[in-house]
């Protein structure tokens, strides 16, 4: 009965530090798997050994997102009640085993420090140009998802979907995954790392097909377009994961997979952001078209992407500041800026320039505003 009273009274101030607490521990028990499999699974099988499990990751999203939500319909408490239980269920299940101990072969540092290690994996990564940037591109899919799915859930909460119903969608995601899980094996003999960009391209399309369609009100068309883009995004991990264990040492490949997950829970809570933002700011379909927006650069080349990201860039600095990039600025690396809005008039200086205001602009961007301010004929010698 207590224990009940209590669960009742949970509120977000105590969930927050309990989340955060589950998902720490869950990155050692991420590490901890994959460096088992490393050690017991041929580089060969490796793809098939890593599908299993991500498998197992989307059949857990499958089921346990519309089981939470009928349960929190039912008791606020019942589901993390459910959770508990789970984790109790886990534990006793390790506890046998907990005496068994691999014999690794590796070396084993002694004096390790934290910022070498995070080096290591960061320059591991830099001399492998595949696995850089499909790390850092998995990251920027997992923000544009979070982000769809807060967007999703904000409309479901003004249109007061029932609980079920939501779950459902969200659940659709999981069962992509494990279709997509459960045919990466062949896949990935057939195609290779290549499976990753066809990922990326298909995100793009679903993402400009919920855009155009005002997907983001409908649950059947989310629910389809989330099923895709499990089944795709489960493809992409394998191929990523099945590179960073083929490729590197046992000694750097927790340091490696370390750098993945800070991308990838640092993608998760600026999603979250971003998908309150849009959805407060915006209609659900401008929403989903910044969504397509970044799945476009994401599928750039790595060239590409980067001018794409520059260009936006300097335009979101400039329209802040009343200043737009003019044509060929940004592939020329220049500066090149003018101005949105005429000069403003006042009665007691009436040939006065505008009213730049540049302090949130960088030194570099606001050292070459003037200059270009001369040359439009805004400023005097």
């Amino acid at each position: 009965r207590r224990s009940s009273d209590l669960l009742k009274r949970l509120n977000v101030t105590v969930l927050i530090p309990i989340a955060v607490a589950e998902e720490i521990l869950e990155v050692f028990s991420y590490l901890s798997e994959r460096r088992i499999a490393r050690a017991l699974v041929e580089p060969d099988d490796m793809a098939t050994a890593l599908a299993q499990s991500e498998a197992r990751t989307h059949v857990v999203v499958m089921l346990g997102r519309p089981i939470g939500a009928v349960l929190y319909g039912a008791e606020r408490f019942l589901p993390f009640l459910a959770d508990a239980t789970t984790f109790a269920v886990s534990v006793a299940t390790l506890l046998p085993i907990r005496n068994q101990r691999f014999d690794h072969s590796g070396p084993t540092a002694t004096n390790s420090n934290l910022r070498r290690e995070i080096g290591g994996g960061w320059s591991w990564l830099r001399q492998h140009h595949f696995a850089f940037h499909a790390l850092w591109r998995t990251a920027g899919t997992t923000f544009i998802f979070q982000a769809l799915v807060i967007m999703f859930l904000g409309e479901a909460y003004e249109k007061h979907l029932h609980t079920a119903a939501i779950g459902v969608a969200l659940a659709a995601s999981g069962m992509g995954g494990v279709l997509g899980s459960a045919v990466a094996g062949p896949l990935f003999r057939r195609f290779g790392y290549s499976l990753f960009w066809k990922q990326l391209s298909s995100w793009v399309l679903i993402f400009l097909a919920l855009a155009l369609s005002d997907g983001g009100r409908s649950v059947t068309l989310l629910a389809i377009a989330m099923t895709i883009l499990g089944f795709t995004g489960a493809l992409g991990n394998i191929a990523l994961d099945t590179y960073i264990a083929q490729k590197s040492a046992e000694a750097v490949l927790a340091r490696v997979l370390s750098v993945g997950r800070l991308a990838s829970f640092t993608a998760l809570a600026f999603g979250a952001l971003l998908g309150g933002f849009l959805i407060n700011e915006f209609s659900p379909q401008t929403g989903i078209f910044a969504l397509f927006a970044v799945a476009v650069v994401l599928r750039l080349r790595p060239r590409r992407a980067r001018l794409a990201i520059v260009w936006a860039y300097r335009h979101a600095i400039g329209l802040a500041c009343g200043l737009t990039v003019e044509r060929g600025a940004v592939r020329s690396g220049a500066a090149a800026w003018r101005p949105t809005r005429p000069p403003e008039k006042t009665s007691s200086a009436p040939d006065s320039p505008p009213n730049w205001d540049c302090e949130r602009m960088p030194t570099a961007v606001r050292a070459a505003v003037p200059l270009r301010r001369a040359q439009n004929g805004l400023e005097s010698a």
